[in-house]
């Protein structure tokens, strides 16, 4: 079974912007909120930041998050992005304006360049 966690930059303390992984929630306000098993409390995130895990870890073992940049063997090998995909119900690795089922690649085809939040000069304008 697939794990199911979410990640976000942390809102408010001395480490703000670092980034928290774990389950998602609410708080009592509606805001979203994510707290990990090593955490007592859970923390807010920015919801513009909040990403699910995709289940599946690259080449070299780094988690494959919605939201980041990843290098595939691909033979253009442009840099794509991983989004959900809201008509295909799966993630999708967008290049441009072609986008394939990340289910598609194998661990050892894809590897984790970084993320359109911290990363963005590693993608083309034309591919967000």
């Amino acid at each position: 079974m697939r794990e199911i966690k979410f990640r976000g930059r942390k809102l408010v303390g001395e480490d703000a912007g670092k980034w928290v992984y774990g389950w998602l929630g609410t708080n009592i306000k509606g805001n979203p909120i994510i707290k990990d098993d090593n955490a007592q409390f859970p923390v807010a995130v920015d919801a513009d930041t909040i990403g699910q895990y995709t289940g599946m870890k690259d080449c070299n073992g780094t988690e494959i998050y919605d939201g980041d940049i990843v290098r595939t063997d691909d033979e253009d090998e442009e840099l794509a992005i991983i989004e959900w995909g809201d008509d295909t119900l799966k993630f999708m690795v967008t290049h441009g304006n072609v986008c394939s089922d990340l289910g598609e690649y194998y661990p050892r085809e894809i590897e984790v360049m970084g993320n359109i939040y911290d990363n963005p000069e590693l993608i083309r304008s034309d591919v967000i």
